[in-house]
């Protein structure tokens, strides 16, 4: 389903916040967002695995701020993945990665991007964990079914449920341009999805930190608000009280040089 979310308020999480800021930022944007059958706004977002209408929400657009920081956002278009729960979600997760038939999710969002091109519209996506391993499903049922480059689209990638080469490849491949990619090194997430990529160690790593994406709250997760950076990860932890955990942070960011761009 399609729903055009409105902007409430101009509270946005951009620094390391207390739990009632945090709770600030949840009522920042509309949770009876309006249905519509095509994409009117500049933006829009595809959510991730176990996120019911109203947490996604105001948690996409949560990303999309940081993902296009400067636009403004005061309104965005939500591709919802409704959730049927844990092992359902997954299972959705590997149909998409590995059958050549995609979800009906997959080839929902394909139609939007073929309805986007017919009309000629410039939008910029965001897709969040799950959100990426469906846009990626997506495009590959598009080359196959549509065809036509998918000049003027953009995508943010955050908590990449998807192999990022992959979905590059085939985001290039249809003309559609990747900005940027934002994944927190405790993220076991992206840890797990592009195992080509990641080091045994750095896998280790986000493990020690998978209780926090399971069963941790909203501020400790590595996986859920968007990644601002290790410094700003650690002092999230420690403003809610896990000094344990954001010792850990600080002693991996002991270990990087001054230009790494995960600080």
């Amino acid at each position: 389903m399609l729903y055009e979310v409105k902007r409430l308020n101009s509270h946005s999480y951009n620094k390391a916040m207390e739990r009632e800021e945090i709770d600030e930022i949840k009522g920042s944007w509309q949770n009876d967002p309006t249905p519509t059958t095509q994409i009117k706004t500049q933006h829009a977002a595809v959510n991730g695995m176990q996120n019911e209408l109203n947490k996604a929400t105001w948690l996409m657009g949560t990303h999309l701020d940081r993902a296009y920081e400067g636009d403004g956002i005061k309104a965005y278009t939500l591709f919802h993945n409704p959730t049927d729960y844990t092992t359902l979600d997954l299972i959705e997760c590997a149909f998409d990665k590995r059958s050549s038939t995609k979800s009906h999710n997959a080839q929902h969002l394909a139609a939007v991007l073929a309805q986007n091109s017919q009309q000629g519209k410039q939008v910029k996506w965001l897709a969040h964990s799950q959100g990426a391993i469906i846009f990626c499903a997506a495009l590959e049922h598009y080359r196959i079914y549509y065809g036509k480059p998918l000049i003027g689209q953009q995508l943010a990638v955050h908590g990449s449920g998807s192999n990022v080469e992959r979905l590059k490849r085939i985001a290039h491949s249809m003309g559609v341009k990747v900005i940027a990619v934002r994944n927190n090194p405790y993220d076991f997430v992206p840890n797990l999805a592009d195992r080509s990529k990641i080091s045994a160690s750095s896998l280790v790593r986000s493990m020690k930190f998978k209780g926090l994406v399971t069963g941790g709250s909203v501020g400790e997760s590595p996986h859920t608000l968007p990644f601002l950076g290790l410094v700003t990860y650690a002092a999230q932890l420690e403003m809610l009280g896990n000094t344990e955990k954001a010792d850990i942070v600080k002693n991996f960011i002991k270990t990087l040089p001054p230009t790494d761009k995960r600080l």
